[in-house]
């Protein structure tokens, strides 16, 4: 049995779409998810010269600090400590336009 593929697969078919590795390929470009297939059916897609297929690489997870260990400096832990660099002061008012 082969092993399912740990990354998302694009393909664009080269003659206006057709099935390969039990799947439809159009002329557009589209994304096949992590385990859709397996390293047997990579291999065919891969072979055949009307597709274009590219292996994207799966996304990389946060590695989270052992215990004991410091967490980086660099790295905020929530959504709003990102942010918070570029927040709105909300006390800062436009100037006036003068009047002639």
């Amino acid at each position: 049995m082969s092993k399912k593929i740990d990354a998302t697969v694009r393909t664009r078919s080269m003659r206006g779409g057709h099935y390969r590795a039990g799947r439809k390929h159009e002329e557009t470009v589209g994304d096949f998810p992590p385990g859709t297939f397996t390293e047997e059916q990579l291999a065919q897609l891969q072979a055949d010269p009307d597709l274009k297929v590219e292996v994207l690489e799966a996304p990389r997870k946060k590695k989270q600090p052992a215990e004991g260990e410091e967490k980086s400096p660099e790295a905020p832990d929530t959504a709003d400590e990102a942010d918070e660099d570029f927040a709105f002061d909300e006390a800062a008012k436009a100037p006036e336009a003068k009047a002639k």
